[in-house]
């Protein structure tokens, strides 16, 4: 019964923030000085919408969910696609710096499952980052139970920047559109 209540609220709080990003998509769109305002926060404002959403594990919503608000500025959508993208980046890289912080912990209480992954990764690689990608681009759960998982396990970053980023490209354009779609539906 629990399950079905979170399910419940979660989705009562997705829907709340659909709809509040299409109103604020009309509101923009419909006034001037708000619509000047987004203008002028722009891709930046993108960029650190998709930052601070990318960061809530907790309560994850899709930056992707504003576009909206951002096409009614006039903003090009393949630019905000881009700023988002790098925002989850950022997001996803403080969240592995945050695992990676805890690798000690693993490898001193289970050093056989470290082992395990070091040799699954290194044997596997390509492998592995396509798993990494198709993760990010079709899963829609938040990043940090991948990202925070691999730097527990000490997986190298520099790998999973390509991976992430063009996963995050493709999660946001399908999310964007998809959101920008149902806007001019609705409205």
């Amino acid at each position: 019964m629990k399950q079905y209540l979170n399910l419940i609220a979660s989705l009562a709080v997705l829907i709340f923030v659909l709809g509040a990003s299409f109103y604020f998509a009309e509101f923009t769109a419909n006034n001037e000085a708000v619509r000047e305002l987004v203008n002028t926060y722009g891709y930046v404002g993108a960029y650190v919408t998709a930052t601070l959403l990318g960061l809530s594990a907790v309560a994850p919503v899709p930056s992707a969910i504003f576009m909206p608000v951002f096409t009614s500025a006039e903003l090009l959508p393949v630019f905000v696609i881009i700023a988002l993208s790098l925002g989850t980046l950022t997001a996803d890289v403080c969240g592995y710096y945050l695992g990676h912080l805890n690798t000690n912990l693993i490898t001193s209480r289970y050093p056989r499952l470290h082992a395990w992954f070091q040799r699954l990764y290194t044997e596997r690689y390509l492998v592995f980052m396509l798993a990494v990608f198709l993760y990010v681009a079709f899963v829609p759960l938040p990043n940090e139970l991948v990202v925070i998982s691999l730097g527990v396990l000490g997986a190298s970053l520099r790998p999973l920047i390509v991976p992430l980023f063009l996963g995050s490209v493709i999660h946001h354009t399908i999310f964007a559109f998809g959101t920008q779609t149902l806007y001019g539906l609705l409205f």
